[in-house]
């Protein structure tokens, strides 16, 4: 039996092999098997069929893309859908400034820019805080320092038989006038702490007391209360700087008014003043 034409029945090779087999069971008739580069041959067309579709869906859209970007891109006629031009008519170019004029082969020099000095008696970080070290500026007062000042201590009353009282006095032996800021920081030894100030004692918050040369300053003390005592051995003084609490300068050696004198922490001291009565009147009574 002939093979069946493949090109005539329609159908698949594969079905034309499966009818032969059929017809084969009802007769004696010859089964070809199915002819396999045929069968390649339809699978290679229907792949080169699909490839060329793809090929040709991505074409149209690269040209598609195209087409959209030159239209953005200002083409057209200023129709719907063109990109607007800033105008550039009445922009001028920037004008680049012209070089200096001069003598060819002269060099021009720049104007020199004024250079700042800091008043006199500051620095470049300001001025210098009164009470720590002597200011400079012209006219103004400087503060009294350790070198300047001759300190000492004295009894009172001065035929007192218990020494609980002290009048500590701060001379001025310098040739310029000085200001003492505050009150005396007093230690004395063996004390744990330097003696707190009687805070009623300021005639005059806020300001310091002006000595001119030779002129005293004073500041009272109470010694001792109704509690345990030490001896003392020495008394330390250090002036105050600008701010209440602050020091400035270092610790001057005060004499000591008697051979023994004992204190406890009941002692206190009273801001520098002018007047040692009006000093006196803050300890008398303790």
């Amino acid at each position: 039996m002939e093979r069946p034409d493949h090109g005539t029945q329609g159908g698949s090779a594969g079905e034309d092999w499966i009818r032969a087999q059929l017809a084969a069971q009802t007769g004696d008739m010859v089964v070809m098997p199915p002819d396999i580069g045929r069968i390649d041959a339809r699978r290679r067309g229907i792949h080169r069929r699909r490839v060329g579709f793809a090929a040709g869906a991505a074409s149209a859209v690269v040209i598609t893309v195209v087409a959209t970007t030159v239209a953005l891109a200002g083409g057209g006629d200023g129709g719907e859908g063109d990109v607007a031009v800033p105008p550039t008519e009445g922009i001028e170019a920037p004008v680049t400034p012209a070089p200096p004029t001069g003598t060819p082969g002269q060099t021009v020099v720049p104007p020199e820019t004024p250079k700042t000095t800091a008043p006199s008696g500051k620095s470049s970080e300001g001025a210098a805080e009164p009470g720590t070290s002597a200011s400079t500026n012209s006219g103004a007062v400087a503060a009294c320092t350790a070198d300047k000042l001759a300190v000492t201590a004295a009894k009172e009353p001065a035929d007192a038989t218990e020494m609980r009282h002290l009048l500590i006095t701060a001379k001025n032996t310098g040739s310029t006038p000085c200001k003492l800021y505050n009150y005396p920081h007093v230690v004395l030894v063996n004390a744990r702490s330097a003696a707190p100030v009687i805070e009623e004692s300021n005639a005059t918050p806020g300001e310091p007391v002006t000595l001119a040369p030779g002129k005293e300053a004073f500041a009272a003390m109470v010694l001792n209360g109704p509690m345990d005592e030490y001896k003392v051995t020495a008394i330390k003084l250090t002036l105050s700087g600008t701010k209440a609490g602050s020091k400035a300068g270092s610790p001057i050696d005060v004499p000591m008014p008697v051979s023994e004198m004992y204190a406890n922490d009941f002692q206190r001291v009273t801001y520098w003043t002018t007047a040692p009565g009006f000093a006196l009147d803050f300890v008398m009574s303790k």
